[in-house]
C-alpha cells in the first residue's frame, strides 16, 4: 500500500471513529441521558487554572501521566489545595469504585492529563475514559525562551514524559527529518480530511503552553461505539515532537548554564545533550546515515527516563466486551499458587451446553489463576511476572458456590457469587489432561474457600465500645 493510500486509510478510520463516538452521543442525548467527551490537557502554565479547577470537583474521573514516568487513573476528591487527589479507579467501569489506594498528586507533577466528568447524581453508570488522541508537542519558542531554571526543567520532565510513553506503547521512535519531510505531505492530508474536530485537537493540544483550553477528544458514560485508538504513525509523530522539544529544552538550559541533573544510567542530562550534539555532528560529516544518527539519539534521550513500573497495556475487543478492570494479586494474603493455561469466560457457565461451550470459546481469555489465603485473581494475557493487570478478581468472601461443569474431556470450575453472577474457567490441555488438571484446580480452590470460611468463623467479633462514666 502508497504512504497515500495508508494516510487516506488513517483518515478513514479515525473519521469513522469520531463519527461512532458523535452517534452514540446523539442516541444518548435522545435518551435524556447526558454523554460528555473525554477532555484531554497539556499542563503548563497557560492551563495551571484549568487544572486547579479540575481538582476542586468530586465528579472527576482522570487518567494522568506524571514526570517521574507513572500513570495512574483516579477519581478526584475534590479537596484541591494544588494536587489531584483521590482513589484509584479503572478506565472504564460501570462505577467509580476504588480499586486501588488514594494518591495525592501534585499539580506540577502531572505532564499528560485525560478526563471526564461524571453526573452529579448517585446512580450507577458506565464510563469509558476515551484515550484516542495523543498530542504533538509544540516547537521551542519566545515563551520557552523567558523560562528560569526551575520551569525549565520541568518543562523537559514533561516533554520526556510525553515521549517516554509514546516510546512504550507503540515501540517505535521518531522519524528522520528525511522520513519526516517524506511524510509530512500525506500526513497533512490525513489530518485535512478529517472533521474540524480532529484539527482543532492538534492546533489546541499545541497551543495549550500558551493558554489552551482542555480539548475535546471523544469517549465518555453511557457509551457503547467501540473506542478509536492511537496508531503506531501517530505515536511517531507524537515522538518527533516531543524528541526535538525535549533536545531544545536541554540546549537552553546549557545555555543559561542551568545545573546538569543526573540521569539514572550515571551521567548528566548535559553529557546526554552532548552525546546527541556528537551524532549530529557524525551525521553531517556523513560518517553515519540519518537512521543510523535516530538510532543513537533514541538511545541516549532513553538513558533520561528513571526506572519505572511496566504499563498496564490497552484493553483488546475481547477484553473490553468481557468487562475486564484493572486488578492486582494480592501480596499480604498468604502463600500464592499461580496456574497458567487458563481459558477464562466472564459471566457464564461455558459447559452448560456444549453448543454453549463452542461459542464461548470465540469469547475466553487466556490468561493465569492465582490463589491465595482469601481470594481469586484472573488476569488475562499477563506477562511473566506480572502482579498488576486487566482481569477480574473474587474475594472468598464473596462465593456462595464452587461447581465442576464436564462434557467429555472437558470441564470448568464454575465460580457463583453470593450476588447471583458467576463466571466459569478452565486449564486449557490436550485431551483428558486438561479436564484433570481443572478438577484438580476446583479441589485447592474448595480447599482454600473452606479455610478461609473456618478462619472467619474463628475470628471473635468485636467488643461494644466502652461507654464513659457520666
Amino acid at each position: 500500500m502508497s504512504a497515500t493510500a495508508t494516510a487516506a486509510s488513517n483518515a478513514c478510520q479515525i473519521a469513522r471513529a469520531l463519527l461512532l463516538t458523535l452517534l452514540v452521543s446523539a442516541d444518548a442525548m435522545a435518551k435524556g441521558v447526558a454523554a460528555p467527551l473525554t477532555y484531554m490537557v497539556l499542563p503548563s502554565q497557560g492551563t495551571a487554572a484549568a487544572l486547579e479547577g479540575l481538582s476542586r470537583k468530586s465528579t472527576v474521573v482522570a487518567h494522568v501521566l506524571t514526570v517521574d514516568r507513572r500513570e495512574y487513573v483516579l477519581r478526584l476528591d475534590g479537596s484541591g489545595d494544588g494536587a489531584f487527589s483521590g482513589p484509584q479507579v479503572a478506565l472504564e467501569s460501570d462505577s467509580a469504585a476504588p480499586i486501588g489506594p488514594a494518591v495525592r498528586i501534585p499539580l506540577t507533577d502531572l505532564a499528560l492529563v485525560y478526563y471526564l466528568e461524571l453526573p452529579a447524581t448517585d446512580a450507577a453508570v458506565h464510563y469509558r475514559l476515551s484515550q484516542a488522541r495523543y498530542p504533538q508537542l509544540p516547537a521551542v519558542g519566545a515563551a520557552e525562551k523567558a523560562f528560569d531554571c526551575g520551569t525549565l526543567s520541568l518543562e523537559v520532565e514533561r516533554a520526556a514524559t510525553i515521549r517516554w510513553y509514546a516510546r512504550h506503547q507503540s515501540g517505535s521512535q521518531a522519524y528522520t527529518d528525511h522520513q519526516a519531510r517524506v511524510l509530512h505531505t500525506e500526513h497533512g492530508l490525513a489530518i485535512a480530511g478529517l472533521v474540524v474536530l480532529t484539527v482543532v485537537v492538534l492546533a489546541a493540544a499545541s497551543g495549550g503552553y500558551g493558554g489552551g483550553t482542555p480539548v475535546p477528544i471523544g469517549g465518555g458514560f453511557g457509551s457503547t461505539a467501540e473506542p478509536a485508538s492511537v496508531s503506531v504513525q501517530t505515536y511517531r509523530w507524537a515522538l518527533t515532537a516531543a524528541d526535538r522539544r525535549e533536545v531544545a529544552l536541554l540546549e537552553l538550559e546549557r545555555d543559561r548554564s542551568c545545573e546538569a541533573h543526573p540521569t539514572p544510567a550515571g551521567s548528566t542530562d548535559q553529557q546526554v545533550l552532548a552525546a546527541i550534539a556528537a551524532t549530529h555532528t557524525a551525521l553531517t560529516a556523513q560518517r553515519i546515515s540519518d537512521l543510523e544518527q535516530m538510532n543513537q539519539q533514541t538511545a541516549l534521550l532513553d538513558q533520561l527516563d528513571p526506572p519505572s513500573p511496566p504499563f498496564v497495556r490497552a484493553a483488546t475487543d475481547r477484553e473490553r466486551e468481557a468487562q475486564v478492570s484493572m486488578v492486582r494479586i494480592p501480596t499480604d494474603e498468604g502463600a500464592a499458587a499461580t496456574h497458567g493455561s487458563i481459558l477464562w469466560f466472564q459471566g457464564a457457565d461455558a459447559l452448560d451446553n456444549f453448543r454453549h461451550y463452542q461459542a464461548a470459546l470465540g469469547r475466553a481469555l487466556r490468561g493465569t489463576v492465582t490463589l491465595t489465603d482469601r481470594s481469586l485473581t484472573f488476569l488475562s494475557d499477563p506477562e511473566e511476572g506480572q502482579t498488576l493487570g486487566l482481569g477480574a478478581q473474587i474475594p472468598y468472601s464473596d462465593i456462595s458456590s464452587i461447581t465442576v461443569s464436564t462434557f467429555v474431556a472437558n470441564a470448568t470450575v464454575v465460580v457463583t457469587r453470593r450476588d447471583g453472577k458467576l463466571d466459569s474457567f478452565q486449564i486449557h490441555g490436550a485431551l483428558g489432561a486438561g479436564r484433570t488438571r481443572t478438577e484438580a484446580l476446583a479441589d485447592e480452590l474448595r480447599a482454600r474457600v473452606r479455610a478461609a470460611q473456618q478462619v472467619a468463623a474463628t475470628v471473635p467479633e468485636a467488643a461494644p465500645a466502652a461507654t464513659a462514666r457520666p
